[in-house]
């Protein structure tokens, strides 16, 4: 009997630890491929739903990130910071707050986003003009709407979304690195 429950601890372990590779490692990686290529991935079919559905968004993001990173004077590397430092329960925080308050502009959002987010590699304030002119209110609550309508924290939670955008950047690094050294060695003209 002893014996028995012994391997059966051993076992429990053993499919706990390899349940948190898949989520934390694997999940993220087959993710950013669902999202970014054609190529068959282990992704439930749940989740690869709302890659496919959302694989052109990403596709034209990863497209304008080079001129968007030359335009906030980022380079590639502080980009990967700023991603490492972001706390998934900032981000939930965030979420939970917009959800609880009625946003009418864009300020209000980024305010929230503000008090919620500490960076170290940057000041984020530095963010509000860029965000006021690629973000709308409607968007937001879009947004908002599309991550209460799919449950999307139960279903990829934050952590492991934020894996996910890591995995695709640095899919994408040699492409993106490429195009901001082209965009940053042209001279400026009227961009």
């Amino acid at each position: 009997m002893k014996r028995l429950l012994h391997s059966l601890i051993i076992l429990g372990i053993m499919v706990a630890g390899a349940a948190y590779i898949y989520v934390y490692h694997i999940l993220p990686r087959e993710m950013a491929k669902a999202l970014t290529s054609d190529q068959k991935t282990w992704v439930p079919s749940s989740i690869s739903k709302v890659a496919k559905e959302n694989k052109a968004l990403i596709t034209e993001a990863i497209d304008e990130l080079p001129e968007e990173l030359h335009e906030l004077n980022l380079t590639f590397d502080q980009l990967l910071k700023i991603v490492d430092e972001v706390d998934p329960d900032q981000v939930k925080s965030i979420i939970k707050e917009l959800n609880e308050k009625k946003i009418s502009n864009v300020d209000q959002t980024f305010d929230v986003i503000k008090k919620n987010i500490s960076l170290k590699t940057i000041e984020i304030e530095l963010f509000r003009d860029y965000f006021k002119r690629k973000a709308t209110a409607e968007q937001i609550k879009k947004g908002l709407q599309y991550l209460n309508k799919n449950d999307y924290l139960t279903t990829i939670s934050v952590p492991v979304a934020k894996q996910t955008i890591k995995s695709i950047l640095l899919e994408k690094q040699d492409k993106i690195e490429a195009e901001l050294q082209e965009i940053n060695s042209t001279p400026n003209t009227t961009r």
